[in-house]
């Protein structure tokens, strides 16, 4: 009878174990998945369970994972960050600019003092005006404003190493009971949590340091090699870039300049396991690698396509993925650009778990699959059953709807484009339709899948304005060519009368043989000149508007805006100026279809 007992009480210990959030390993399973719903036009995030029920309705502008411990950052509609509980209450109030995730229990939130060291209760530690690290060991680096110096905190919030030690690239975290420091241009120290000095090690140049190895250089704008902890060299500095090391490999480029990419990966004596010859290479965790090679010889910045391999350098996969994230629990996400779905360490296709369509990553979360497919988020069960998923469909009041339809012909485009629903007559309701999807996507029939595009394009849209029977809508694109500083955007705002099916020029607004080019001309240049000095407009640029100019029309207002580097800078985007209809009576067309369309 006693065995009995003590049996029935074991396994009740071992139910208890198991059910209790994982408390004993410090974290929780929080089956608590952010999405968001579109209110007014802007989204509004809140978090579901596993079944797809709110658990904590849409409030915030933007809403995190829950982490292990069981707390989320969020973002408020007056762009303020806190932290939330599962029951949605707040344990950090929102009102810092940014809070960074939490590490060994404590998180950085910035504000305009600076920067704060928060626990899990939502209690302040320490402040600082300048900089506070991520905690590693109990310790961060904390900096001052104005003093360039580094010292460190301990999780009390109580400082261990006083402010001494001079700002540097690579602020370093404690690792073994040890830390990194600066003291001159030439020197650093290795010192231990009471200040001690343990080693002394002069060179121009010290980096990441991780399990023993420590990048450096012996020459200013020299060479990359590994010195180990007392300052002996074990790898030559003979590479452009070096990384730390990681489960006994470092990734190194062999190329003589850093935009060069010529990849391979040593071991702890200096020996390759993989040759200097790929276009990337990322360690996945758990002894694999992802290795590329160029898709592109030619245009190498196109990207990569890789291979799986293992730490001892053999091939697992041919060259076939196109991404692949880290390694969890035996398994990691890939892309074939058709597909994406859930490799083995072996490299084979995990067929029991969702295949998705479309580029992305797929991310084991709670009790279900997170999919972040070609800009569009989902959460699947692992049978692929569809719990949640995005929808950018929209229904203007009870007569007409929006559809949201997606156009891929080649893994470097997506475009979506609207459909729309509701118009009464159907011959015009296909010539909107058939005209919004030459728009969106007539520039891309031809193309084929497989064909090797020299520049990334996507193309999304939104509802600007709707009132009585007038539909705008913005569409917006970014084309990028590969290696470029940066890309370019597009932005045109399509004016559409529901009932007519017609689509509106900016002289439609206006009474005929109204010169309304020269009045609006004339109001804009005013307002330019009105900012003074601090105007970014090129005004020698400004040559004035045409016939038939960008525009935007609001309920109050019309707007005329200008591509980049019209008549300003890129970054100043697409320069916009307002213009009251008050200020265009006399010339506005008030019996005509435009204006009737929507007033």
């Amino acid at each position: 009878m006693k065995k009995l007992k003590v049996s029935f009480m074991i396994i009740f210990v071992f139910i208890i174990l198991i059910y209790s959030n994982n408390s004993i390993f410090g974290q929780e399973n929080i089956d608590l998945y952010p999405v968001f719903k579109e209110i007014n036009g802007e989204k509004s995030w809140g978090y579901i369970d596993k079944e797809g029920s709110y658990v904590i309705e849409p409030r915030f502008k933007y809403a995190q994972d829950f982490q292990d411990n069981g707390l989320a950052i969020v973002e408020t509609e007056q762009l303020l960050y806190g932290v939330i509980d599962k029951t949605g209450k707040y344990i950090v109030e929102p009102k810092f600019q940014y809070i960074c995730s939490f590490k060994e229990g404590i998180t950085i939130a910035e504000d305009k003092r600076g920067y704060n060291a928060i626990n899990e209760k939502g209690e302040l530690i320490f402040q600082s005006d300048d900089y506070i690290s991520d905690f590693n060991e109990g310790k961060a680096a904390f900096s001052k404003s104005g003093q360039s110096l580094i010292g460190y905190i301990n999780k009390s919030g109580k400082v261990i190493i006083p402010l001494q030690y001079q700002w540097h690239k690579y602020i370093d975290d404690f690792q073994t009971g040890k830390v990194l420091v600066k003291i001159d241009k030439d020197t650093y120290l290795l010192i231990n949590e009471n200040n001690q000095v343990l080693e002394i090690l002069n060179y121009k140049y010290l980096g990441a340091r991780n399990e023993g190895f420590i990048t450096f250089r012996d020459k200013v704008n020299g060479k990359l090699g590994y010195i180990d902890e007392q300052g002996n060299i074990l790898v030559e500095a003979k590479f452009s870039d070096a990384y730390p090391f990681k489960n006994g490999l470092a990734i190194v480029n062999g190329a003589e300049d850093t935009w060069e990419r010529e990849y391979g990966v040593i071991d702890t004596t200096g020996n390759f396991i993989l040759k200097p010859q790929y276009n990337d290479i990322k360690n996945l965790g758990q002894g694999l690698l992802a290795v590329g090679v160029a898709i592109d010889e030619i245009v190498n910045s196109q990207g990569s396509v890789y291979a799986l391999v293992n730490h001892q350098g053999e091939f697992i996969t041919d060259f076939k993925y196109y991404s692949l994230s880290d390694f969890n629990n035996g398994l990691a996400s890939v892309s074939d650009r058709r597909y994406t779905f859930f490799i083995d360490e072996t490299g084979n296709k995990v067929r029991d778990l969702p295949i998705v369509e479309g580029i992305g990553e797929l991310s084991l979360t709670g009790s279900l699959i997170k999919a972040e497919i070609d800009d569009r988020l989902s959460y699947l069960t692992k049978s692929s059953n569809i719990v949640w998923e995005e929808s950018r469909d929209r229904n203007l009041g009870n007569i007409y709807t929006i559809v949201e339809k997606k156009y891929r012909p080649n893994p470097t485009v997506l475009i979506y484009y609207p459909k729309l629903i509701g118009i009464e007559d159907n011959k015009i309701e296909r010539r909107v339709n058939n005209r919004l999807k030459n728009i969106a996507i007539g520039n891309f029939i031809d193309i084929n899948f497989d064909e090797d595009l020299y520049y990334d394009y996507q193309a999304e849209f939104e509802i600007e304005f709707y009132n009585k029977s007038l539909l705008v809508l913005e569409f917006s694109s970014y084309e990028y060519p590969f290696g470029a500083a940066h890309g370019m955007p597009s932005l045109d705002y399509l004016h559409i009368d529901l009932k007519s099916g017609e689509f509106y020029n900016l002289s439609d607004l206006f009474k005929a043989n109204s010169d309304y080019v020269s009045i609006i001309t004339k109001l804009i240049k005013e307002e330019i000149e009105s900012q003074g000095e601090d105007s970014m407009i090129w005004l020698d640029e400004y040559q004035g508007i045409e016939g038939n100019q960008n525009f935007i029309l609001g309920e109050e207002a019309l707007s005329i805006y200008f591509y980049p580097y019209q008549i300003a800078p890129y970054s100043e985007g697409f320069p916009t100026f307002k213009i009251p209809y008050t200020k265009l009576d006399n010339i506005i067309n008030k019996s005509g279809e435009l204006w009737n369309s929507f007033n």
